[in-house]
């Protein structure tokens, strides 16, 4: 790389003398101080016969924004700071291009920056400049994030690591299935009928491990909610269970905890078999079986094990959170919500969120979509502004409509809700697709999370990665998206849900755990 006077200057000259000297086009990625510094680069990208392409990807942050991460930022008056060391260039980028008649955009989205590179990359490739506005102070925060994340993940395994010195690394001893039932106690919300789902059937997959610790997983599809049968994932798991016993040395690496990757290659490697041919409740059982069985085998905690975090005494760290009022409440960072059941009565729901609250609750969810029409939609919202008076303005109320309301009645649902001033955090799935919900959204100001939608993706998807990619795409909070309900025993396993976990809070959304009336 040229380096120059503090590695600014001819940078531009360098690119297009390094694509003329290869004999192929050259994209540059440079910073907007690097480009002011060698404007008279401009030149050289002219339309000139002969002359590979050269694109140039002008990063404008308001200036040198490595800066930002030296302590002078912090020594120093922001004036001062712009003045002596980011030193933004004041001058058009646009400007510049049209007076050396050079090809210039000005992209405002991700869209139309791929349209942009398409373009520049084309059959018809000229030179070009594209322009993309980027935030130095956004950059500084998120450089930040993402070191602490390193940080995290770095004292995650030394303390994975530290548990385990001094024993010798566990091994698979043994791993046996066994069938249960349990009458249940209540219906199960999904979308059969309580005779089809009298009692919650599955399998117990039990790992037990050299040192003689062991640990449980469960794979109960249920209908409604999984792909597979009962029977499906019995066979499966069942034939799991003899590979790993008849296998020898199987190792159980605490890495498998960290949910990096290493469970998928240890699967492929143990079992003999795909990671993505394994049904996704059976892949469920067999990640929380060994994630059990090791953390059993560090004298830890299940949820030590896979965050790494030391619990606080009430097993929660402390923040705040606005009330509809506008006061403050102070809650745990981290809600079990317990499900209100009654689906109409406005009077039974009161009593019973009220009792939820008694029983220590901090955060309901209350099941919507279950009137008729417009006026069952209207009806909700009058049920949860009842739950809301009955449990007052500190409990969190999430809604989950499953897709039953129609756009118009999601929309007269919205609204009523923010008339009755609800305080509703989120409502899950209100509409049918996600360009419906982006408009109820704009046009109610209620917060949606997916969840349907998230099940539908990983189905779809070839990969987790195919499914990272999807999931990235749509958890927009622009779009009025705050939260990513997933189902672990139906998305696939541990590991596949802190993959998507991850994106989700990429972007700023919350991933909130959901069971399937697990056991």
């Amino acid at each position: 790389a040229n380096r120059g006077a503090s590695g600014i200057d001819g940078v531009l000259s360098t690119a297009a003398g390094y694509a003329a000297g290869l004999g192929h086009p050259v994209t540059l990625i440079v910073g907007d101080v690097s480009f002011q510094h060698d404007s008279n680069g401009l030149l050289f990208l002219r339309d000139r016969p002969g002359q590979p392409p050269v694109t140039v990807v002008v990063v404008n942050n308001g200036g040198g924004g490595i800066f930002s991460f030296l302590p002078v930022a912090a020594q120093v008056d922001d004036a001062a700071f712009n003045r002596l060391f980011a030193t933004p260039p004041d001058v058009s980028r646009r400007g510049l291009c049209e007076a050396h008649r050079v090809a210039y955009a000005h992209p405002r989205s991700m869209a139309e920056l791929d349209a942009a590179l398409d373009q520049a990359w084309g059959e018809d490739a000229q030179h070009r400049v594209i322009e993309v506005t980027t935030s130095r102070a956004r950059n500084l925060v998120q450089h930040k994030m993402i070191q602490r994340r390193c940080a995290r993940a770095a004292r995650h395994a030394l303390g994975l690591s530290a548990a385990m010195s001094g024993k010798c690394e566990a091994s698979v001893s043994g791993a046996e299935v066994s069938r249960f039932s349990i009458p249940l106690a209540k219906p199960v919300t999904t979308n059969v009928s309580a005779s089809d789902v009298p009692a919650r059937d599955g399998w117990l997959l039990k790992i037990t491990l050299s040192d003689g610790k062991f640990g449980y997983g469960e794979a109960s599809p249920l209908p409604g909610l999984h792909r597979e049968t009962l029977d499906e994932a019995g066979a499966q798991i069942i034939a799991v269970a003899s590979a790993l016993s008849s296998a020898s040395n199987v190792g159980a690496p605490t890495n498998l905890a960290l949910l990096n990757g290493a469970f998928t290659s240890w699967i492929e490697r143990t079992c003999g078999i795909s990671s993505r041919e394994l049904l996704p409740s059976v892949r469920f059982a067999l990640e929380t079986a060994m994630a059990n069985a090791l953390a059993s085998s560090a004298s830890m905690t299940l949820a030590r094990v896979l965050s790494g975090d030391d619990d606080d005494d009430d097993g929660t760290m402390n923040t705040t959170t606005k009330t509809s009022s506008g006061g403050e409440c102070n809650i745990g960072r981290v809600f079990v919500n317990a499900l209100v059941d009654a689906a109409v009565d406005v009077d039974a729901a009161m009593r019973e969120a009220k009792a939820l609250v008694d029983e220590g609750h901090r955060c309901l969810k209350v099941k919507v979509g279950r009137g008729v029409g417009s006026e069952g939609a209207k009806a909700d919202a009058v049920r949860l502004a009842a739950i809301r008076d009955a449990v007052g303005p500190c409990v969190v109320l999430r809604a989950d409509a499953n897709r039953r309301f129609t756009f118009t009645e999601a929309l007269d649902f919205g609204a009523a809700v923010q008339e009755l001033n609800v305080n509703l955090q989120y409502v899950e799935e209100p509409t049918a697709t996600a360009r419906e919900m982006s408009a109820f959204y704009f046009t109610t100001g209620v917060p949606t999370a997916l969840d349907e939608t998230v099940d539908e993706i990983v189905r779809a998807s070839a990969s987790l990665t195919d499914a990272a990619s999807a999931l990235a795409r749509v958890a927009d909070q622009s779009n009025g998206v705050v939260a990513v309900v997933m189902k672990p025993s139906v998305i696939g396993g541990l590991e596949a849900t802190a993959t998507l976990a991850r994106v989700a809070m990429s972007r700023g959304v919350r991933p909130v755990i959901s069971s399937a009336f697990e056991t």
